[in-house]
């Protein structure tokens, strides 16, 4: 069986160049064993190697897992299967089952890097620091794993009493690349812990860059050491800063909330087990790469194993699970987040989102409306509520939540022009024309150069037939800050067509149709201003494929008539973009 395995191990690099079409039944051929049973289980066996590998492509840990399971049952010590198990175990987050690969993968292979690592965790886990010293020792050092090993031996020698030495192995972090920052943020988290609070603020220092624009990981450990340390104002800089910094992130705005009311919140870590979690929780971010996905979903679930109330991992799996496109998955670990944390309100706001996408529209409005009552000093929630109702075509619900939001800013500052923005959409579809165009010129007025707010004012003021010259300055000045929009050159093309410049406008509308050659509405545009200059077959063309672009209901009629009767009245209010 063993000799079948690696027979279509070996194989794997032409089973990938088919695309997986290479079979099970195929693979059977190639077996050198005569009974007919075996040759039937080495079938089985190599069918669920193959699927477990294709479902882990895609994406779907768990359906690979269970594939893997009636291999690896099957495969003896075959190395290459006893690694990919371990691989696909751990990154399914089935870690116990892991721990048994592990054993028999350094049975085979004493000097297993991963396979000893993880069996360092479960010592740590278990208390058993020197076992875990001994299983970090045996790990093989190579050029891809020594950080990860820096970092378990270093937490290693520290829940040994071994601060000193703890911190000596932090030195093979490099300061730079993936996880540049993390010498110095886990010896700042080590000096914490080993109450060396000096030595603690300079590590801490060290990784926030002056403009305090994050890390959040380190902003959190460094200002809830102020806090801690009784240095409320300098906490409070410190998450003030972020928060501009980084346009009142949901995380750094928690921070400051938090700090405000005065609650001092426990140091990051509070041994050497969850200083092994942070290590691997950093890893999984560093990695959250489609390209190293498989590391990423590991490295977190090894965290979680860890510290399962661990927020920052919770939340990061929840993206991970998002990005495979396991929407369930992802609202049942961003659910799972604890509210307190500095990611529950970001999560809850994702939550939100993804009910939406699950068409649960009335719990994500519900949900966030609790938070807008919540938090009656932030925005975010409702302007969420305002985005989703938008979306929704629910014109009333998102003018009431973006009111909501505005009446919370004690002044409009730059960044506030999408809110007055998206208000300014809803009234206008609302046909509360007065109110959408003061939210407009508002937007305007606090981000001038802004490409989107000029096109949809400039737009709807050609639709109105008003302030047309206005109006073909703000589309010109919008196509010139974003000439690859082809809603943007549409809408020039179409004030062209307004001011009966249809030559123009058929050399605009020809170039939106590329920009965007499935718009229905740009491709009516083109056929419109086809007409116009006498080019009718092609201006039919360009109607009858608009109409298998799913327009709108009342922009098909528009053009079924068209293409009954011609263009009568090139004046007449259309359908915009």
């Amino acid at each position: 069986m063993t000799r079948t395995i690696r027979t279509w191990a070996a194989a794997l690099a032409l089973g990938g160049m088919l695309g997986g079409c290479l079979g099970a039944g195929d693979l059977a051929q190639e077996s050198d064993l005569d009974a007919a049973d075996e040759g039937h289980e080495a079938a089985s066996a190599a069918g669920g190697f193959l699927a477990g590998r294709f479902a882990r492509a895609q994406g779907d840990t768990r359906a690979a897992a269970t594939y893997f399971t009636r291999t690896l049952s099957e495969a003896g010590n075959d190395p290459a299967i006893l690694q990919r198990g371990l691989a696909i175990y751990m990154a399914d987050g089935r870690i116990d089952d892991a721990l048994a690969v592990a054993q028999r993968v350094v049975s085979v292979n004493p000097r297993h890097g991963a396979a000893n690592l993880l069996l360092a965790a479960a010592a740590h886990k278990a208390g058993k620091p020197v076992e875990a010293l001994r299983r970090v020792g045996a790990a093989a050092a190579s050029e891809a794993g020594a950080q990860h090993r820096a970092l378990v031996l270093a937490w290693t020698r520290f829940a040994l009493e071994d601060v000193d030495g703890a911190l000596g192995a932090l030195a093979d972090l490099p300061d730079s690349g993936v996880l540049a920052g993390q010498r110095a943020f886990h010896a700042g988290l080590m000096n914490e812990l080993a109450r060396r609070p000096q030595a603690a603020e300079a590590n801490y220092r060290s990784v926030i860059p002056a403009d305090r624009s994050g890390p959040v990981r380190a902003i959190e450990a460094l200002g809830g050491f102020y806090e801690r340390q009784g240095r409320q104002e300098e906490a409070l800089a410190l998450y003030r800063g972020f928060v501009a910094s980084s346009g009142e992130s949901p995380d750094a705005v928690y921070l400051l909330r938090r700090a405000e009311r005065g609650v001092a919140p426990p140091p990051v870590v509070a041994d050497a087990v969850a200083g092994l979690a942070e290590a691997y929780y950093y890893l999984a971010a560093a990695m959250f790469d489609p390209r190293t996905r498989e590391v990423s979903d590991a490295a977190v679930r090894v965290a979680l194993w860890l510290v399962p109330e661990h927020a920052g991992a919770r939340s990061l799996l929840g993206d991970l699970f998002e990005s495979q496109g396991r929407i369930e998955d992802s609202l049942a670990a961003l659910e799972a987040v604890p509210a307190g944390s500095a990611y529950g309100w970001s999560s809850r706001l994702r939550v939100a989102q993804l009910l939406d996408r699950l068409d649960r529209v009335g719990d994500a409005a519900a949900l966030l409306g609790r938070m807008a009552a919540e938090e009656p000093m932030r925005t975010d929630a409702a302007s969420l509520l305002g985005d989703l109702m938008r979306r929704r075509s629910r014109w009333a619900d998102a003018i009431a939540a973006y009111g909501q939001a505005l009446a919370r800013l004690p002044a409009a500052e730059r960044r506030h022009w999408r809110l007055h923005y998206a208000r300014g959409i809803a009234l206008e579809r609302a046909k509360r024309w007065p109110e959408a165009e003061a939210d407009f010129l508002k937007a305007l007025e606090l981000q001038p150069e802004e490409p989107d707010v000029l096109n949809y004012l400039g737009y709807s003021w050609v639709e109105m037939g008003e302030n047309l010259e206005r109006a073909q300055a703000m589309i010109e000045k919008a196509v010139a800050l974003r000439p690859m929009s082809g809603h943007i050159v549409d809408s020039l093309g179409w004030v062209m067509f307004r001011l009966g410049r249809y030559e123009a406008a058929v050399t605009h509308l020809d170039r939106a149709t590329t920009l965007v050659p499935g718009d229905a509405v740009i491709n009516d545009h083109l056929g419109d201003a086809l007409w116009m200059v006498g080019r009718r077959a092609e201006a039919e063309f360009q109607w009858r494929r608009a109409l298998t672009l799913s327009p709108e209901a009342d922009l098909a009629r528009e053009i079924e008539r068209k293409l009954r009767e011609g263009l009568r009245d090139p004046k007449r209010v259309h359908v915009g973009s």
